[in-house]
């Protein structure tokens, strides 16, 4: 599990079974101060930093274990000078049945968090009370009508079932407002979309079933045959930071065996019921996984769209994907490809991912880093892959004809040599090349090479 905090002072946080780090990575430091807690738990605990308080540039901590209970601290500081979980600064537990479980944790500030179950449960939860002093209060989310609703008359009112959850994520956060969108998917299509405010302020803004929707847009393309499933979901931001009417949907499917994972764009507009796919594609053939010595590492694909919502990335455990988005359901998906490690070095593996958004200097208004994704790679580090779509503007980047031809070819000729790269440049049978647009692409390069007039195409990460 991997996260950050943006701001003045940036923070990363990884959690694993046996700890949680937490480091600022914008320390000009080439070996950063890493706080470490240890956490004394057999099961998997769930982490997320908390935005500072005013007038400070250390994040808060929430850490949520599978069993229930919930530890918060105002500062990460304070965290390990307490000493983790044996002197938390707030403690809660929230009421589990039996054989229920924590399975998901939302960052939803300044609204608060949510909490999904193995049960298919939601629950809010606030680390603040009314005067911004450290609390943890907790409310069940239940859809009880389109009213803001609070406390226990919502919780009564009963619940939806939904024992499949595979994402619970934020929406687009709003400069001006302490509200925020939260979606929720299940691994059969359903998604729900939620408006969250402080104090455990709620409300059910829409839902509806995707999954006949998402095999008819691709009914063509794909066997009759197939089983289709969620898979990740996440919001489009919008150039105002107005809450998104967007959706990216990550999916997979099944066939005689065969995996396969495709992408949608699905509209979810203010006022409306339940979400409608725009359009679709098949991504490319993504990395085959290997054995592992830590079967808990095993990590379903992780969908991301940062800020300015035009590219899309997708983690895979053993490489990535990236995607640039179509205009308003034109339908174009002009560029997807993917990225995978080769197969000597089977150790490589990505067990956390995260995203980070574009963002400027606000004083010089200097660009400070590209929209990215953050990779914990097991036997690596962590690596960062970002793109420059708003450096191109408009200009349309294929993975179609003989431009991206010679773009793979030119990376495999400067890169593909060196036997320490992981990345495996070798041409797949998927790409359908044809033989007369390899041998005019080699020959252009050889003559850009004997002139000195190459320009490279590459990947930045």
């Amino acid at each position: 599990m991997f996260g950050t905090t943006s701001g003045d002072s940036s923070y990363a946080l990884i959690s694993t079974p046996e700890s949680v780090f937490v480091w600022s990575y914008i320390t000009h430091h080439s070996d950063p101060v890493v706080l470490t807690f240890p956490v004394r738990s057999r099961e998997p605990s769930l982490a997320a930093l908390v935005s500072p308080n005013a007038g400070s540039h250390e994040p808060g901590l929430v850490l949520v274990k599978a069993t229930g209970e919930i530890a918060y601290w105002d500062a990460v500081g304070a965290a390990v000078a307490e000493g983790l979980i044996q002197r938390a600064g707030v403690q809660t537990t929230i009421p589990l049945v039996p054989d229920e479980t924590i399975t998901y944790l939302c960052n939803a500030e300044p609204a608060g968090f949510v909490v999904a179950t193995s049960k298919g449960a939601l629950w809010d939860v606030s680390t603040r009370d009314s005067e911004g002093r450290p609390s943890l209060t907790f409310v069940g989310m239940t859809n009880t009508g389109g009213a803001w609703l609070s406390g226990l008359r919502s919780f009564i009112g009963g619940g939806h079932p939904r024992t499949d959850i595979v994402a619970v994520k934020p929406g687009i956060r709003e400069e001006h407002s302490e509200r925020r969108q939260v979606f929720v998917a299940t691994k059969r299509g359903s998604i729900e979309k939620w408006e969250l405010a402080r104090g455990g302020v709620y409300r059910l803004s829409g839902q509806g079933d995707v999954s006949q929707q998402i095999q008819d847009t691709l009914r063509e393309r794909l066997s009759a045959d197939l089983s289709l499933s969620i898979v990740d979901i996440a919001a489009v931001p919008t150039q105002t930071g107005a809450p998104s009417n967007t959706l990216i949907i990550l999916a997979s499917t099944t066939s005689h065996e065969s995996l396969a994972y495709v992408i949608f764009q699905a509209s979810f507009p203010e006022g409306s019921q339940a979400p409608r796919i725009l359009t679709g594609t098949i991504l490319p053939w993504a990395p085959p996984d290997y054995a592992t010595n830590r079967p808990a590492a095993t990590v379903q694909p992780q969908l991301y769209v940062p800020s300015p919502g035009r590219s899309a990335f997708v983690a895979y455990s053993r490489g990535f994907a990236v995607v640039s988005l179509p205009n308003n359901g034109a339908g174009d998906w002009a560029y997807c490809d993917v990225a995978s490690f080769r197969e000597d070095y089977a150790h490589l593996r990505v067990i956390g991912s995260g995203q980070e958004d574009l963002a400027y200097d606000q004083t010089s208004n200097r660009k400070l880093r590209n929209p990215g994704m953050i990779l914990v790679i097991q036997g690596a580090g962590v690596v960062r892959v970002e793109t420059f779509d708003t450096e191109i503007a408009d200009m349309r980047v294929l993975t179609a004809g003989t431009e991206w031809v010679q773009s793979k070819i030119e990376q495999a000729i400067f890169y593909g040599v060196a036997p320490e790269n992981p990345i495996d440049f070798k041409p797949r049978l998927d790409w359908n090349w044809k033989l007369h647009e390899v041998e005019s692409v080699v020959t252009k390069i050889s003559t850009e090479i004997l002139t000195s007039s190459m320009e490279i195409l590459i990947w930045k990460c």
